[in-house]
């Protein structure tokens, strides 16, 4: 799917740009790729009936993109927006695609130590049980209940994080996404991009911080946007400093103030706005980039650490049985 809509707002811009409409644009898709014929049925039967271009997409789309396109819709730059979304989109594919092959190898192994575990279990350990007597039987139990017990407290607490994690609002869980180890610092820059892309569109069709966040606020309750609308409202109202708010939002990039302080026109703040987000994106396609390379290395180390624990599983009994022999 990530491929297919990579595929259709890249062509729905190149069409456009030769004078193309949007739904003959549709259309030739539909011929294009048959497999997601139907989907297009639909969208082009909504463009007919005079539904937006994000209404037609709605289904098809995650609830950030569909807000994208929305907001483009309402205030200008869709091809500017669907440009930018198919840019996300083709290289997330391309990076999914790299990590695809750079795990294959990897899960290979982690498959064929999977076999070997498993026969190790029917044949061979059951063997070794009979050596293993005494007070190395009761410290192989003890072991056993131990790890058992850790991984029952593992499961416990992850079940009791993810809990809470669902009680929080919706600014909040972002937040707490955006200070994970390793993953955290790609989930920001992608909220950092994600909401400067929309911000320039804003700012370009001449709104005003109190009706943007006014904008947000008729959005979906649940939606990021909806949130921090709604908190920078409330916080204007308590007579608190945006400035200090969009410092204070972890999701929100720093470098923000610095481009609302200078003071400069709409039509120039919402170009440097549209750079900061160009900029994020970049900064994104290299965070992926890093984490594809960081993946593989992972992956030869958690095959690494399953052989030597069947070596330990192995010679433990072994060597107590050779010990109390001697």
């Amino acid at each position: 799917m990530l491929k297919d809509q990579a595929f259709i707002f890249s062509t729905i811009v190149d069409l456009t740009d030769m004078g193309v409409s949007i739904q003959k644009s549709v259309e030739f898709i539909r011929v294009m790729k048959p497999k997601i014929k139907n989907q297009m049925d639909v969208v082009i039967k909504k463009l007919q009936e005079g539904k937006s271009f994000s209404e037609a997409f709605r289904p098809y789309v995650s609830t950030d993109v569909y807000y994208q396109l929305k907001i483009a819709d309402y205030h200008g730059g869709l091809r500017r927006t669907l440009e930018s979304i198919s840019k996300v989109f083709n290289s997330r594919y391309e990076q999914r695609r790299k990590i695809k092959s750079l795990i294959q190898y990897p899960i290979f192994l982690m498959m064929f130590l999977g076999v070997m575990l498993i026969g190790m279990r029917i044949y061979i350990m059951p063997e070794l049980a009979n050596w293993d007597t005494g007070t190395a039987s009761f410290r192989s139990k003890l072991i056993k209940i131990i790890l058992i017990a850790i991984f029952l407290l593992s499961v416990l607490t992850a079940l009791k994080l993810l809990l809470d994690f669902k009680k929080k609002t919706i600014t909040n869980q972002i937040a707490l996404l955006c200070r994970l180890p390793v993953f955290g610092k790609l989930y920001k820059t992608y909220c950092h991009y994600y909401l400067t892309s929309n911000l320039a569109l804003f700012v370009r069709s001449g709104m005003s911080i109190g009706s943007i966040c006014n904008y947000m606020t008729h959005l979906d309750r649940e939606s990021l946007l909806y949130q921090i609308g709604k908190r920078i409202e409330k916080g204007i109202t308590d007579g608190q400093d945006v400035h200090k708010m969009i410092l204070n939002a972890v999701f929100l990039p720093d470098e923000l103030v610095f481009l609302i302080k200078k003071g400069s026109n709409r039509e120039t703040l919402s170009e440097e706005i549209n750079a900061l987000s160009t900029l994020k994106y970049r900064n994104l396609v290299q965070a992926m980039e890093r984490l594809v390379l960081i993946i593989q290395p992972i992956l030869f180390g958690i095959v690494g650490i399953v052989i030597i624990l069947m070596y330990i599983s192995i010679l433990t009994p072994m060597y107590s049985s050779m010990k109390e022999v001697s």
